[in-house]
């Protein structure tokens, strides 16, 4: 298998594109039988045919919606452009079995034909898996060329800048309860991540990487230190300190921050990813 199939993609966790997708799709379906009258559609009239044409379009787009926003879910563990293929490869061969009993219906009376059956899921599949397999590759191949190029401009800014912080200024982390708290040098503070009711604080010390956990919670770190721009929120489980970004890697799933003496790669979310950019810029 091609190694590239197992790179990140997340197309699939987009929520804008299950949307367009679903709706594009039943969309265009409609329309193109509608128009062409594929499959013996001609045959039907008036009301009958608009039901038919209707009930092609309903059940495929159930078929996608019930698969992109509940099923995907609870299949999916990894995001990667293999499992985005198979995964809409799939929708794509349940909508053409539902195409096919709906097409026995309309036109053979129910009955079933085993080659016709074979032979209807077979056109339908490849006419419209075609199309869109060479999207899904164009999109992977233009967002990952994106994402490099605006990583490479984020980390020569970084590389200019190098700012040293000052070594005289510290960060105090409180607990919730009040009598737990952490006390660093801001240069020595990395991030910080969710863990269930505590928050995990990373930080250098004496060449190395240790972490302590403390009772709290990221948005009550985030408002204390909404004053302070080198710490920062970059996505809904990591604040990090922006001073000390080594540099932003940039693939088909996003983009992630590296520190220097680390492995983390910690996730920028949309949410949070212009901001993020245009303070390590400045």
């Amino acid at each position: 298998m091609p190694p590239y199939l197992n790179k990140p993609y997340d197309l699939l966790e987009i929520n804008r594109f299950k949307f367009l997708y679903s709706f594009g799709i039943a969309i265009f379906c409609f329309l193109f039988l509608y128009t062409f009258e594929p499959f013996g559609l001609y045959n039907l009239k008036g009301l009958y045919k608009l039901k038919i044409i209707s009930l092609y379009v309903f059940i495929g787009l159930f078929i996608s919606l019930v698969h992109l926003f509940w099923l995907q879910n609870k299949i999916i563990k990894i995001y990667n452009l293999r499992n985005t293929i198979l995964w809409i490869s799939w929708i794509t061969l349940l909508t053409s079995l539902s195409s096919s009993v709906i097409n026995d219906i309309a036109f053979n009376q129910g009955h079933f034909y085993f080659l016709s059956f074979f032979v209807y899921i077979g056109i339908v599949f490849v006419i419209t898996i075609v199309p869109i397999l060479v999207l899904i590759l164009w999109h992977y191949i233009h967002t990952l060329k994106k994402q490099i190029r605006i990583s490479g401009q984020i980390n020569t800014k970084i590389q200019e800048k190098r700012e040293i912080l000052n070594n005289s200024e510290t960060i105090l982390f409180e607990s919730s309860n009040k009598r737990e708290n952490i006390l660093l040098p801001i240069n020595n503070f990395l991030y910080i991540t969710s863990a269930d009711n505590y928050i995990d604080i990373y930080y250098k010390e004496e060449n190395a990487i240790k972490h302590n956990l403390l009772r709290n919670t990221l948005s009550n770190i985030e408002g204390k230190f909404s004053d302070n721009k080198n710490i920062q929120r970059c996505h809904l489980s990591f604040i990090v300190n922006i001073g000390l970004i080594d540099s932003v890697l940039g693939n088909a799933s996003g983009y992630k921050i590296q520190f220097k003496q680390t492995e983390a790669l910690i996730p920028i979310s949309r949410k949070y990813r212009e901001n993020i950019f245009d303070l390590l810029k400045s």
